[in-house]
């Protein structure tokens, strides 16, 4: 029970930091999301400590403090300014994204990796789908990697992948211009000779 009451003060201590780092947190909204998480904790405790024969309020309360909540988060508008997810941005990027495990099986892999892979299987081998994205005759596709490490240990391998080739096409151009024009002035020194 105790911990129960615990856990529940923690998260609802976690909950009022996390509202007052809002810029955009009007008083209102506090108030509807302090009450939302901490009225069912203080119902049950009123009613295993102070009135303990009486019935037990906290499973009507829960529902008045969804509805708290509902308010704060829905209706207030905080929820169109929660931030998108990692997935969600990660897939439109327009860098291809790949993220292997520590055997070389592709885990996760964006929408821009995929185009650029033409793979239709996401989850092949790491090796294979990076050979297809450098082996392409119609693109270049620069590739780097890096191991992915967490606190303790190397935990998988990420490729990045970019389309170079409007990059190349003017590099091209450009060495085709500096050769024009290197042809120009020596067509211009046999002129004047």
């Amino acid at each position: 029970m105790l911990y129960s009451w615990a856990l529940a003060v923690v998260a609802w201590v976690y909950l009022a930091q996390t509202a007052m780092r809002l810029s955009k947190a009007s008083p209102l909204r506090m108030l509807a999301l302090g009450a939302g998480a901490g009225v069912p904790v203080l119902a049950n405790f009123v009613h295993i400590v102070v009135i303990p024969n009486g019935p037990d309020p906290t499973p009507l309360l829960i529902g008045f403090s969804a509805v708290l909540i509902r308010f704060a988060v829905i209706e207030s508008g905080l929820a169109l300014y929660l931030p998108i997810a990692r997935a969600d941005v990660l897939e439109q990027v327009e860098v291809g994204v790949l993220v292997a495990d520590l055997e070389g099986r592709v885990v996760d892999a964006n929408r821009a990796a995929r185009g650029l892979t033409r793979t239709l299987d996401p989850h092949a081998d790491r090796a294979t789908l990076l050979d297809a994205a450098r082996n392409r005759s119609d693109v270049v596709v620069e590739v780097r990697t890096f191991p992915l490490r967490s606190s303790v240990a190397e935990v998988g391998s990420a490729a990045l992948l970019e389309d170079r080739s409007e990059g190349r096409r003017t590099e091209q151009r450009l060495q085709l211009a500096a050769r024009l024009e290197a042809l120009g002035f020596l067509t211009a020194g046999i002129a004047t000779k």
